[in-house]
């Protein structure tokens, strides 16, 4: 049986995000300011679809945004599949604007001519190397993908991700996604898999590479239940004590759940998300979804949307009250690694993954 939960959260000597009592609230306040309240949208009905949608972000959107004069609609699901499901779309276009996503994600709506270039009023203030060179997508927010493990039960946690499978200390306490449709899940196999690139390998990774793969999921525990990684690490009869996570939802859950949480550091660096917004190829609201990229990505909105949720804009104009946990995340190594390389082997790992590894 775990022990219950009461030790100081590691993390709060970081977190300086103030919870509101409501979404009602945190709207009254985050959209104060005369820039954020003037009416930009026309009310033109337009589809929103994104991978980085949970319940509190997504209420926040649709009252920010009607606040802000926009009708619109939202899609949410994981990252890889939003993308084929953009893709699949392609001839008849359902989506108005795409946010979130990750590199490669990105190329492959490029490649299949999904999006469409578009320079935003915000454009030229997100520094340079974040956007996409020739407009298609620009950048909104930064993410590190984390292990994530509980320090009140775990006091010398992993300090890579090999361990999981390398230690038989932590077998059997690490949860994986069985659907590796998820951007984040693919970012972590791409962190791990890009470590034995090798283009005589299969799939272009050596068989070292696929080794650790198979080790990785024959000692861990799907997620069959869907449940939240930090609700799993706080349930005393639950064996999971780490996962995969996104940085800007740890502080949060980290108060909700009474968790202490810890990510160890690997040496090549924590695998970076440049989540971006784009206009959709042959969306009916052209105008309209403009001007929704406009708003959303403007710094007043980015910053009230970090204040909100703990994100690191990618525009330095909104890190004005950007955390300490945003700040030193934004000083982390980050692992160098060929997307385009990623994006072309992408969806063979995953098939090969399911195929040959997955229990």
């Amino acid at each position: 049986m775990k022990k219950l939960l009461s030790a100081l959260l590691l993390l709060a000597l970081f977190f300086t995000l103030a919870a509101c009592d409501s979404v009602q609230d945190a709207i009254s306040d985050a959209l104060a300011a005369p820039q954020a309240a003037d009416t930009i949208g026309t009310g033109v009905p337009i589809t929103i679809y994104s991978n980085s949608f949970d319940e509190e972000r997504l209420t926040w959107l649709n009252e920010a945004a009607e606040f802000a004069g926009f009708n619109i609609q939202t899609h949410g699901q994981g990252g890889g599949d939003l993308t084929q499901r953009l893709i699949n779309e392609s001839g008849n276009p359902q989506a108005d604007v795409v946010f979130g996503l990750n590199a490669f994600l990105w190329h492959n709506l490029i490649t299949n001519d999904v999006i469409t270039p578009y320079a935003p009023s915000w454009a030229q203030e997100i520094p340079a190397g974040l956007n996409h060179p020739r407009g298609y997508y620009h950048a909104l927010v930064i993410q590190a993908i984390m292990l994530t493990y509980d320090r009140n039960q775990v006091p010398e946690g992993p300090s890579d991700w090999h361990d999981l499978w390398q230690n038989p200390t932590f077998h059997g306490t690490y949860r994986f996604e069985p659907s590796l449709g998820g951007g984040t899940t693919q970012m972590v196999l791409a962190g791990i898999l890009y470590r034995y690139r090798d283009d005589a390998g299969h799939l272009g990774v050596s068989e070292e590479g696929w080794a650790n793969i198979a080790a990785f999921f024959r000692y861990g525990i799907p997620n069959t239940a869907g449940t939240s990684l930090f609700a799993d690490m706080a349930n005393e009869d639950s064996p999971i004590l780490m996962g995969q996570m996104f940085h800007s939802i740890v502080t949060t859950n980290e108060r909700v759940h009474g968790v202490n949480a810890g990510f160890p550091v690997p040496a090549v660096g924590l695998p970076f998300v440049v989540e971006g917004i784009a206009l959709v190829n042959g969306s009916q609201q052209y105008e309209e979804a403009q001007r929704f990229i406009d708003w959303f990505g403007s710094a007043e909105v980015q910053e009230d949307w970090q204040m909100r949720f703990d994100s690191l804009p990618a525009n330095p104009n909104a890190r004005e009250d950007v955390s300490s946990f945003g700040e030193m995340i934004s000083n982390l190594p980050q692992q160098q690694i060929d997307w385009a390389f990623v994006a072309e082997n992408m969806s063979a790992w995953v098939e090969h993954i399911y195929a040959n590894y997955m229990p």
